[in-house]
């Protein structure tokens, strides 16, 4: 029985462990990558969602917003 507790107390450790650090590096991650985006096209080329208005405009996980830039051709 006493096996038995500390195996089970041992699979929870390494548990807690393994999703602390998958917890870590997915926010390394998505600093990492937040940190890289400077304008929409960037913004689109990470995933992340865009709104469809004129122009549209790309949303980062940080709520920063990033406006497509367009080019107006004049007659």
């Amino acid at each position: 029985m006493i096996k038995m507790v500390a195996l089970v107390a041992i699979m929870m450790v390494v548990y807690s462990a393994g999703a602390f650090a998958c917890y870590e590096v997915g926010k390394y991650i998505d600093n990492k990558i937040d940190n890289e985006i400077e304008n929409f096209d960037d913004c689109v080329a990470a995933g992340y969602s865009v709104i469809q208005v004129y122009p549209r405009v790309c949303v980062d996980s940080n709520g920063n917003t990033y406006a497509e830039e367009i080019e107006q051709f004049i007659n």
